[in-house]
C-alpha cells in the first residue's frame, strides 16, 4: 500500500513538471 501510493506521489510530481514547463514554454511563445 505503502509503496504504491510512493509510486502514486512520483507519477503525479512528473506530470506536474511536465505541465509546467508546457505552460513555460506557451508563455515563452506568446512573450
Amino acid at each position: 500500500m505503502k509503496g504504491k501510493f510512493i509510486q502514486h506521489q512520483r507519477w503525479m510530481l512528473l506530470w506536474v513538471i511536465q505541465r509546467d514547463s508546457s505552460q513555460k514554454s506557451r508563455t515563452r511563445l506568446t512573450m
